[in-house]
């Protein structure tokens, strides 16, 4: 009820103001949050504050409590937040990296496109040099994704996420691959007929950073239409009557019979 929520709440505050409490605090709303959120709410300041200090899995404890409510913290509130627990050091540390990414990512609505590129060099590093697994490569291609279509109408910014988003096609995860494509085909304001796309893709899409991708990217792009169109999957040729079919062969020679013959096309 909301007279013992009131309660817990009260006794947790108390609890708060006495510093030396700070482990039972944090244990007892990781143990709270997990049914209730909200509970954590009135405690985002203390958490993200603990987060630079803690370590280890203690500090995985914060950082998943700090994901869990960090959208109601204001664009400016949650940037100078990310910023005071190092979060940028936090994306280069295995251990916790992919609780940072998920926060990134989750932060992507809530923070200004200034603010989200100062994160971004770390992100197209952490994808193209320290050779990152699956989940983490995965969470990656979201984060491209979810800030192309939140800052689309900054053109430069977009550019520069959907970059990184066109390297998905060359990912070896073919959940990657059909994830960036589903995104471009059907988000990513892709025309439907072949001389559009092609255009748009050698005006907006094409990087001469990423030269040697293009060509995968753009082909798959572009048999996306004709694989997608409602013909596709009929048969080129029907044959209604095969019993009156008549079947003959024909001799290759394999090997010429003259010296002054040409040699067989086929073998």
């Amino acid at each position: 009820s909301q007279e013992v929520l009131a309660r817990v709440k009260d006794n947790l505050k108390r609890m708060e103001r006495d510093r030396s409490k700070t482990d039972l605090l944090m244990e007892l709303l990781y143990c709270i949050h997990k049914g209730y959120p909200m509970i954590l709410d009135s405690f985002m300041s203390r958490i993200s504050e603990s987060i630079g200090k803690a370590v280890r899995k203690t500090k995985c404890i914060y950082l998943e409590m700090f994901l869990a409510r960090l959208e109601i913290l204001h664009d400016h509130e949650l940037y100078r937040t990310l910023e005071n627990f190092k979060i940028r050091y936090l994306l280069k540390q295995t251990e916790y990296q992919n609780l940072a990414l998920h926060i990134v990512n989750k932060s992507i609505d809530k923070i200004q496109s200034i603010d989200f590129m100062k994160f971004f060099e770390e992100l197209v590093h952490l994808l193209s040099s320290s050779h990152p697994d699956a989940e983490t490569r995965t969470i990656l291609y979201e984060i491209m994704i979810n800030a192309t279509e939140k800052f689309k109408d900054n053109s430069q910014d977009t550019h520069r996420t959907m970059s990184i988003i066109l390297k998905g096609f060359s990912d070896p995860d073919e959940h990657i691959q059909n994830r960036v494509l589903n995104f471009l085909t059907q988000n990513g304001g892709l025309p439907s007929s072949y001389a559009l796309r092609f255009q748009q893709l050698l005006t907006i899409y094409y990087d001469d950073s990423f030269e040697n991708e293009f060509l995968n990217y753009a082909t798959q792009l572009l048999l996306e239409i004709s694989i997608n169109h409602p013909q596709s999957a009929s048969n080129l040729l029907t044959i209604d009557d095969r019993n009156n079919m008549k079947y003959f062969e024909i001799p290759i020679i394999t090997r010429s019979k003259l010296q002054s013959s040409l040699p067989p096309m086929f073998i």
